[in-house]
């Protein structure tokens, strides 16, 4: 940056109002990162993993996820469950009963798909 540049750029930040908007902001887009628009992280125990009992999506993990009835007769679960949707990560190991409705986990990608 060349001496003129910083010049302007310390004369915006010396003036009152820019400089409470400046802050204001930073502090805004601190806040928003640590509490986040992300969705619930697994390992803090805010969410609720595949297969597990829920009441709406919200609680379940990941942003590919729904909370939903299961009509698989492999699953042997009962009541709504959160579920992948298509495309979201699933295990090959869960017979399926990771992702929702007809969706099935394809083994080469592991992730929530139609059947082939």
């Amino acid at each position: 940056m060349d001496g003129n540049r910083f010049d302007r750029v310390a004369r915006a930040l010396a003036t009152g109002a820019p400089r409470r908007g400046i802050l204001a902001g930073l502090a805004g887009a601190t806040l928003a990162a640590v509490l986040g628009g992300a969705a619930p992280d697994a390992s803090a125990g805010a969410c609720k993993e595949r297969q597990r009992r829920c009441r709406n999506a919200d609680q379940c993990c990941g942003g590919k996820a729904a909370c939903q009835r299961t009509e698989k007769l492999t699953c042997n679960l009962s009541g709504k469950r959160c579920c992948g949707k298509q495309g979201a990560m699933c295990s090959v190991e869960a017979d399926g009963c990771d992702c929702c409705g007809e969706l099935v986990c394809n083994p080469v990608t592991t992730r929530c798909d139609l059947p082939v």
